[in-house]
């Protein structure tokens, strides 16, 4: 099989004097092994990063979707990234109700700015 994947991607910029917009139009991607895991874990300050569950996709690392699910508005964050000898590597960062869709390569860990902060992740195996 093939295409059992798709995105879209899609930026707009409107700042005063500056605007910009991207758009990739629909993208497809072939999975080749049959896994996904989908979960809300609470994650908090753990200065290495907090390892995320990836069940059944294992080491087939693929296309991850990370939300800051907070219940509220709030100054705090969440760091995704990874870690390498006991030492947190972040990669992104995501605001309050932010999201964002990245192909990984490694485990992926996270990391509360400050006490404790739901996110919501879906990773689809390569």
């Amino acid at each position: 099989m093939a295409n059992e994947i798709s995105y879209q991607f899609q930026t707009q910029l409107r700042n005063g004097s500056i605007a910009d917009s991207y758009a990739s139009g629909s993208k497809l991607v072939t999975q080749t092994t049959a896994a996904m895991v989908r979960n809300v874990v609470d994650v908090g300050t753990t200065a290495a990063g907090e390892e995320l569950d990836l069940g059944g996709v294992g080491t087939s690392w693929g296309w991850a979707v990370f939300v800051n699910n907070a219940s509220v508005s709030s100054t705090e964050y969440l760091l995704i990234g990874t870690q390498v000898g006991g030492v947190f590597y972040p990669f992104l960062k995501l605001k309050y109700g932010e999201q964002q869709m990245v192909r990984l390569n490694a485990a992926p860990y996270a990391q509360s700015s400050a006490g404790t902060i739901s996110l919501f992740y879906v990773v689809y195996a390569d």
